[in-house]
């Protein structure tokens, strides 16, 4: 089971039986994310920035905008899933109420982001998952030339640029798991049934590593996850 059917069975324990169900999928990419809605019978619409969006699954409607702003009527959809995009959206607060605009009273909001940036794997790149929180512990430059000591590469792209990428992109928004929390408590919803922080990697966060972040709490530094599930 990969980790995108384990959320789809997650959020299915919540919603319910989805045959039927009006579903918005946030952050669809080419529409394979859309796919085991529509095989189970919803009604999907997926939404994304990207310029191939539903290019791999044409069987929904797609919406290019961006979830903090979608410009689609309210009040419309039974199911909104966004699984692994709100750590790449900068505009939190606003994409997390727009999710609640759009869902139908009643309504479910389900949304995974992970890994969090200030988590041991923020920094998204496999390559570097040996050396846990390398993106808080080092500047681009010493993680460069520890990827050369090391040999290390990143999906054949050179490590300067792979570094650079890191540190300087918008798709990633480097926001505190803190952010996540306070965001979603202040949301126009009947219920929260989650609003927490799935905490991961006590074993790598040594004595040596835990003093060098002290600027950070634990909690935030083991924060690899938030979830929200919430009815309107």
């Amino acid at each position: 089971m990969n980790y995108r059917e384990q959320f789809l069975n997650e959020c299915r324990s919540y919603a319910g039986d989805l045959k039927g169900l009006s579903v918005l999928v946030v952050g669809c990419g080419r529409g394979l994310d859309c796919m085991p809605f529509a095989q189970e019978g919803a009604v999907v619409t997926g939404l994304d920035i990207r310029e191939d969006i539903g290019s791999a699954f044409p069987k929904a409607r797609y919406c290019r905008a961006s979830i903090e702003d979608s410009g689609l009527p309210g009040d419309q959809f039974d199911l909104v899933f966004c699984v692994a995009t709100m750590e790449r959206v900068y505009g939190i607060e606003r994409a997390f109420a727009e999710m609640v605009r759009l869902v139908r009273p009643g309504g479910l909001v389900y949304s995974v982001a992970a890994p969090l940036w200030n988590s041991r794997r923020g920094h998204h790149m496999d390559c570097l998952n040996p050396f846990p929180w390398i993106h808080l512990r080092m500047s681009r430059v010493q993680i460069i030339e520890l990827a050369k000591r090391r040999g290390i590469t990143h999906n054949g792209i050179a490590m300067q640029d792979a570094v650079e990428y890191l540190f300087n992109s918008k798709a990633l928004n480097r926001a505190p798991a803190s952010r996540y929390i306070e965001a979603c408590r202040r949301l126009p919803v009947a219920e929260t049934q989650r609003n927490d922080l799935w905490q991961d990697g006590a074993e790598e966060l040594t004595a040596e590593i835990a003093q060098e972040l002290k600027h950070y709490s634990r909690e935030e530094l083991l924060a690899t996850s938030h979830t929200l599930v919430a009815r309107k």
